[in-house]
């Protein structure tokens, strides 16, 4: 027999949803009032530290460091610590020089090590991340044996936060985890890692040397960045080697960074590759021979434009024979080649996009 539903059941049911609904609401607005106030705190925070940073920063770090007590007394608050150590980071990637002695100065003053390390300390991976940022954009170098430790950290944003410190802290040297690495460097670290580098130890072409026969492919690339950044002419005959095996993105590198530390016989070895490559591969070729203005190779780079099956290849052709100043033999072909030859739909559509 299926159960009937009482007029006083039918009520309740209603009730009960009525405060339910009431309490979300109460809720939502506790919740919206929280985030209102968080906001406007944190407002008013930036520009009481941006101020007082500015003031800082006028005087120079040659001056005694005078503590704000407004600060002070905000510094009970963990919020406006982590806050506060969030706008110094920011402020330094903006300043060099002496205004960064004046931000350590304040990183000291104030306390924020302490910060810095109970976020190294703790357990979410984010906040870990967020600590070591500080500690080496403060150059916290007695931090660095306990940062180091966290290279095998499971979570990759760590990882690359500690790899980071290692060789703000160390320079080159700082390299040392890519002995054993098997994550990928992504293209952000990599520049990040080429950027905190100026010069090179007496060991270290033989290091990289030895890195570019490692088994991952990110760490051979950032070799052959770093031969360019450094122009390591010694490392060109090694580079020939990479052409043999790996992705058809590492041969792409590998042919910039031939071009990049060009020897006289660099184009001819390249050009015997070329009949080997992939399409990716002899692009790479066909642009260097523009940007190294082989001039040597015009006669090689004819032959792609009116022989050539692949449309990208004749383009590319069209383009590196504009930039080597073959002006005049391209408007004469313009004038043999027949209405119906692909080539001339082609030679037509570059030119008139190159000049619009």
């Amino acid at each position: 027999m299926l159960a009937t539903l009482t007029l006083h059941e039918l009520l309740l049911g209603i009730l009960v949803s009525l405060i339910l609904i009431f309490l979300f609401i109460i809720g939502l607005l506790l919740y919206s009032f929280r985030e209102y106030r968080s906001h406007a705190n944190r407002q008013q925070w930036k520009e009481q530290i941006e101020a007082y940073l500015l003031e800082q920063l006028m005087k120079g770090p040659a001056d005694e460091l005078q503590l704000d007590s407004k600060l002070q007394a905000l510094m009970r608050q963990e919020n406006f610590r982590r806050f506060f150590l969030g706008l110094l980071i920011a402020s330094e990637r903006k300043f060099s020089g002496v205004a960064v002695q004046t931000l350590v100065k304040i990183y000291d003053g104030y306390g924020l090590d302490k910060e810095a390390y109970n976020l190294l300390r703790s357990r979410s991976s984010h906040l870990i991340a967020r600590g070591i940022q500080a500690l080496t954009v403060m150059q916290d170098r007695q931090a660095l044996p306990e940062i180091e430790q966290k290279i095998n950290h499971y979570h990759p944003q760590v990882v690359q936060e500690v790899q980071y410190a290692m060789v703000s802290f160390k320079g080159f040297d700082g390299l040392s985890f890519m002995d054993q690495l098997d994550a990928v460097l992504s293209d952000w670290q990599q520049l990040r890692i080429l950027n905190s580098i100026t010069a090179l130890p007496a060991n270290g072409i033989d290091r990289l040397r030895n890195w570019m026969k490692s088994s991952n492919e990110s760490v051979q690339i950032l070799c052959l960045k770093f031969i360019r950044k450094f122009q390591l002419l010694a490392l060109h005959e090694d580079l020939f080697t990479l052409l043999g095996a790996g992705s058809a993105k590492l041969h792409e590198e590998v042919i910039k960074t031939i071009f990049s530390i060009e020897q006289s016989d660099s184009s001819t070895r390249l050009l015997t590759y070329f009949h080997h490559a992939n399409q990716r591969e002899q692009l790479a070729i066909i642009t260097g021979l523009g940007d190294s203005r082989a001039l040597d190779q015009i006669s090689f780079l004819k032959q792609q434009l009116t022989q050539h099956a692949d449309e990208s290849l004749k383009i590319k052709s069209v383009e590196t024979l504009v930039t080597l100043g073959q002006m005049d033999y391209l408007f004469e072909l313009q004038k043999q080649l027949h209405l119906e030859d692909p080539t001339l739909h082609i030679l037509n559509h570059t030119l008139q996009h190159k000049y619009e």
